[in-house]
């Protein structure tokens, strides 16, 4: 009888989970927005997915309608980088317990609670290298970038030390 209801149980917890996102067809990321605005002027918020190398690229828009928990979800070609922006008219966020979360293909990408300005900004589907969510890993020796255009590292050494970082004979 136990057997049977832990295998019920995990039956309808999995099939929750998955039915949370959206069913994309083949190209295209899962990308689910949860909003919980908490500051009494939802109405203020906005927000957009666009191509981060071309922002007139955009593939969503929404906004606010009430103050409780919305959820939304979007089918976002996969390929090349995306931009998530979120904005607020008054320049508060959601003061003081609003937040969001942004979901790629069921994992959290972004949390933010509060206070964010204006605006703020999360990269996604990005080439390693091409934003800082997708950093390349650097190693000890000599490193180029990938296309021998501008990219971002990141480098964690194994132990304390000293450590030189140069460009010098980059031909920039």
């Amino acid at each position: 009888m136990r057997l049977l209801f832990v295998f019920t149980a995990f039956f309808v917890l999995s099939f929750t989970a998955q039915s949370t996102l959206a069913q994309c067809p083949m190209g295209f990321d899962s990308v689910r927005l949860e909003i919980d605005c908490d500051d009494n002027y939802s109405d203020e918020a906005s927000w957009s997915f666009y191509e981060k190398d071309n922002p007139a690229q955009v593939y969503e828009t929404g906004f606010l309608l009430t103050d409780t928990l919305s959820i939304f979800n979007y089918c976002i070609p996969r390929g090349g980088c995306k931009i998530f922006e979120i904005k607020d008219s008054q320049g508060d966020g959601m003061f003081p317990d609003g937040v969001y979360r942004l979901y790629l293909n069921g994992a959290l990408i972004r949390e933010s609670v509060g206070y964010y300005g204006s605006e703020q900004k999360t990269e996604f589907g990005c080439p390693p290298g091409q934003g800082c969510y997708s950093p390349i890993t650097m190693t000890l020796g000599a490193s180029s970038t990938p296309t021998g255009n501008e990219a971002w590292y990141i480098f964690e050494p194994a132990e304390n030390g000293i450590y030189t970082f140069s460009t010098c004979g980059a031909s920039c």
